[in-house]
């Protein structure tokens, strides 16, 4: 079972905690430029590796940036190859209704492209962001990027593990959910999101992807104080 509680206090855990997520949350902070968000995914994907592995103090250190980039690198183009239809269609829809220029008929079929797209937009991420889950947990196991890309295996393995991507579905909606409200904090909100957001989101990864691995599995680690 996924462990929603201690995806929260492990971080507390490490005496070095502090140091390791004020240079998390500098980067996330940056994350709107292409570099500091690669290096924000190798991170959390090593923490999820950590977690997956049974480390007692799976908070990465600073260090082998190489390898975050690497990490992080793989699971970004991941991301936007996934996103591509949505990213084509929405694209096609911006051109299309730009082209018409204003007006009731550049309105009229902008609100009939969201409302066709809209569903199945919907639908899409539902499937491709758990199949793309399903792929970064294969990746965090085998360290084959190709894993995520086989869509035929991934769906078996999705459709033989449903139970559990739901549970981290849901968990990690009411993750995002708290940071929405922290959201609407001024600048202490905004900086509990950048110290915390990624690690929490990382550590139910990594609980997810120990749910998932069907070989190697190590023991989960636990808090001392549960």
């Amino acid at each position: 079972m996924i462990d929603i509680s201690h995806a929260v206090s492990f971080i507390f855990e490490d005496r070095k905690w502090m140091s390791k997520v004020v240079l998390l949350a500098i980067f996330s902070f940056l994350s709107f430029t292409i570099v500091p968000f690669v290096l924000v995914l190798g991170y959390m994907l090593q923490l999820a590796i950590n977690v997956r592995q049974g480390l007692p103090r799976p908070l990465p250190n600073w260090d082998n940036w190489a390898k975050k980039l690497t990490l992080g690198g793989h699971v970004f183009l991941a991301l936007l190859l996934y996103n591509s239809p949505l990213i084509f269609i929405y694209s096609c829809s911006w051109v299309i209704v730009a082209g018409l220029g204003g007006g009731i008929l550049s309105g009229g079929i902008g609100f009939l492209t969201l409302c066709c797209a809209l569903p199945f937009s919907i639908l899409y991420t539902m499937v491709a962001w758990s199949m793309l889950a399903t792929g970064v947990s294969e990746y965090m196991e085998t360290g084959e990027a190709g894993s995520m890309y086989r869509l035929v295996h991934l769906w078996d393995v999705m459709r033989a593990n449903t139970k559990v991507l739901r549970q981290w579905g849901l968990y990690a909606t009411v993750v995002n959910v708290v940071l929405l409200i922290l959201l609407v904090i001024p600048f202490l909100g905004w900086v509990l999101i950048g110290l915390f957001g990624f690690p929490v989101h990382g550590h139910l990864f990594g609980q997810f992807a120990h749910q998932l691995s069907l070989t190697n599995k190590p023991k989960l680690h636990k808090s001392k104080n549960r």
